[in-house]
């Protein structure tokens, strides 16, 4: 802990001005001669200078541009999105083009007071005066919710970091506060996150975080401990799970994935189901495309021919591993990442039939002149061996790194203002069934925090001592092939499949959860019907006591919520409002093989009797989606319904289905 606090004291000091000019001098002219290369290179080497130059840049342009400055910033961010793969310099970019003048002036306010309390910050360095610590501190702290709230997550970060050390040992010795030392070193990476700010300074407060974390120190504080409670805590609060012994480190070796559906993974794409897959989008010969959830680490897919598509494994521009585009799911292998951080990647990847079906009718799916779609599967995993035990992530979300937090992204069939989670999972041994990926995880019979490293090649498992109780699952209406919750507070990180153990249970770290994903599925194959299960805004939260189970209830009787508005004499139900909803607020998103066609039913406000209007349609036929605007997002959807009411000013809606494919009987509320 010493160590990793020095460490963060010394990347808060103030660099030489003269490495700051040597810097701009050497990158002025690579500009000149546009060594892009070299000015990457540089990026990467003077992280802290250009970092500065780039908000400088950023903030001079708002105030007034000019063609040296936008140059320079097309430069800045160029080389940093090529030396550090994050799009920082952008978000600056986007941050200062779009301000306010008041929120410019009052930013000018903040930096004029951050600069002073970063002055006495450290005129106290070598005195180290507690109680002085603690004012600047807390005085940082103010600043830092401030900044957050104009939008300026640099400086926010930057004040969170002085935060959290002024309450540090290295400042306070034994009166150090570690619980205000994790807020600061937490909430620093927080805000650094929200601007892809991945530097050094990122990475030693993120080490700092979860040194503290895996020792307690992001729960409530022992009594006397450092004065007072920490970010979270609160009457009864549990202190998180400290180490209970020596923390184990095992290498991991990459291992593709070179079959869908050998063992049950708890992701929504991970089956036959092709045409639901994320897709590399090409059109004619020559052009490219890129394995969207891996970003810019995505080498270029080139369409080379009518049917030959090639990867750009080594980033020359031609490539060179090739795609079978064989009609059937295809292992393609190939590396992603610079220098020290190349590692190997690994999809499935198919093309669609000419005549296939998508959501139950004919749809052309195959290789034209104008276009081709390669539908791609996320097959990278790494495997290794902890406490005994064999286990094997999978990198599920696709972004390229095993272990990660789950992704979020709004795909086709979601109601406006949902998204889908997609996660990294672990399978231990040869079971048939991965995990969700989760911090805290039992692993054989003990229980231990996990970290993967950052090229995925090493584990860090620290053994935990934390108390257990049971959450079971009790569905009404089908069967779910997997249902995930996920921990709240100090287990916000941890997620855990509640049919894993089947109908018995899991065992849990005590502590409050919420529904997270699931999956319903009916049939098999290309023929399964299936929902994306999320929650909704009234869908309850669950504790976990200790020894004790909780029941989660979900599924039936299932209902529909929707949307509708009125206008002269007719109503108008919104079709992409609809959606399956279950007893506990539960939405069933992104039906495949199971749209829903309801009748619609109105009434006069406060009426009693009921008047059918008519049924909502679906496309049911190619040509009729590529006459509809945006006919790929509403197939997933009834299209809007418009009926008259007879000039009413008020009345009531209700939609019910007799039979719906995966869910029976379905009725709404009467809804105004």
């Amino acid at each position: 802990m010493i160590s990793l606090s020095l460490a963060l004291t010394i990347s808060l000091s103030i660099a030489p001005q003269d490495s700051h000019q040597e810097f701009r001098d050497q990158f002025k002219k690579a500009m000149e001669i546009n060594a892009t290369t070299q000015m990457s290179q540089l990026v990467r080497r003077n992280q802290e200078e250009a970092v500065s130059w780039i908000i400088q840049t950023a903030e001079a342009i708002s105030r007034g541009s000019s063609e040296e400055l936008a140059a320079r910033m097309t430069a800045l961010r160029k080389a940093w999105k090529s030396g550090m793969e994050t799009g920082f310099a952008g978000k600056m970019e986007e941050y200062f083009s779009l301000i306010e003048p008041a929120i410019l002036r009052e930013r000018g306010k903040l930096k004029g007071k951050y600069d002073d309390l970063n002055k006495r910050y450290w005129e106290n360095m070598e005195a180290k005066e507690g109680p002085k610590f603690t004012l600047i501190g807390e005085e940082f702290k103010v600043v830092a919710e401030n900044f957050g709230k104009i939008g300026d997550h640099y400086y926010s970060s930057q004040c969170w970091a002085f935060y959290g050390i002024c309450f540090g040992k290295e400042m306070r010795g034994d009166k150090a506060n570690l619980y205000k030392a994790y807020e600061g070193a937490s909430k620093c990476v927080e805000q650094r996150l929200l601007i892809e700010l991945k530097d050094r300074f990122f990475i030693s407060n993120r080490q700092t975080a979860d040194h503290l974390k895996a020792n307690g120190y992001d729960g409530a504080p022992a009594g006397g401990e450092g004065g007072e409670a920490g970010p979270g805590a609160g009457p009864g609060a549990p202190k998180a799970p400290k180490a209970s012994g020596a923390e184990l480190s095992a290498p991991l070796a990459f291992q593709a994935v070179d079959e869908v559906g050998s063992f049950l993974r708890p992701s929504y794409f991970a089956d036959d189901l092709y045409p639901m897959w994320n897709t590399v989008y090409m059109t004619r010969n020559g052009t490219k495309g890129k394995v969207t959830s891996l970003g810019d680490l995505s080498p270029d897919f080139y369409r080379d021919g009518a049917n030959e598509v090639n990867v750009d494994a080594d980033g020359d521009g031609a490539g060179e591993v090739k795609v079978p585009l064989t009609g059937n799911m295809e292992l393609v292998q190939f590396q992603i990442g610079e220098g020290e951080e190349r590692r190997d990647w690994a999809c499935l990847a198919i093309v669609g039939m000419e005549k296939d079906l998508y959501q139950g009718f004919e749809q052309h799916l195959g290789v034209s002149d104008f276009n081709i779609s390669l539908y791609v599967l996320n097959a990278a995993s790494v495997v290794g061996e902890v406490a005994g035990e064999k286990l094997q992530i999978i990198d599920d979300n696709g972004d390229g790194v095993y272990g990660s937090a789950p992704t979020q992204f709004s795909y086709g069939g979601l109601t406006k203002g949902q998204m889908q989670p997609d996660m990294d999972c672990v399978r231990f041994g040869t079971s048939k069934r991965a995990l969700p990926w989760s911090e805290y995880q039992k692993v054989g019979k003990e229980w231990y925090r996990l970290v993967v490293g950052p090229k995925g090649d090493e584990i860090v498992a620290t053994p935990v001592t934390l108390q257990t109780g049971t959450m079971k699952l009790k569905f009404k209406g089908g069967k779910p092939s997997w249902m995930v919750v996920k921990g709240k507070g100090k287990y916000e990180n941890s997620y855990y499949d509640l049919l894993a153990n089947g109908s018995k249970g899991v065992e849990l770290p005590v502590g409050s959860y919420e529904l997270f994903c699931g999956e319903l599925r009916k049939g098999k194959k290309r023929q399964a019907a299936k929902a994306l299960v999320l929650p909704g805004k009234d869908t309850p939260g669950y504790e976990v006591q200790v020894g004790k189970t909780t029941t989660v209830e979900l599924g039936g009787s299932f209902g529909l919520d929707f949307s509708f508005s009125m206008g002269g004499a007719g109503v108008q139900v919104d079709g992409e409002s609809v959606v399956v909803v279950g007893e506990r607020g539960e939405r069933y998103e992104r039906p495949w093989n199971c749209r829903v066609a309801p009748d619609v039913s109105w009434r006069r406000a406060g009426a009693k009797k009921g008047n059918k209007a008519e049924r909502m349609k679906l496309i049911t036929d190619q040509y009729v989606m590529m006459e509809v605007e945006n006919g790929w997002s509403k197939v997933w959807f009834p299209l809007d319904c418009e009926f008259d009411v007879n000039n009413e000013t008020a009345v009531e809606l209700q939609l019910a289905e007799k039979k719906n494919e995966l869910f029976g009987k379905l009725e709404s509320d009467w809804k105004e």
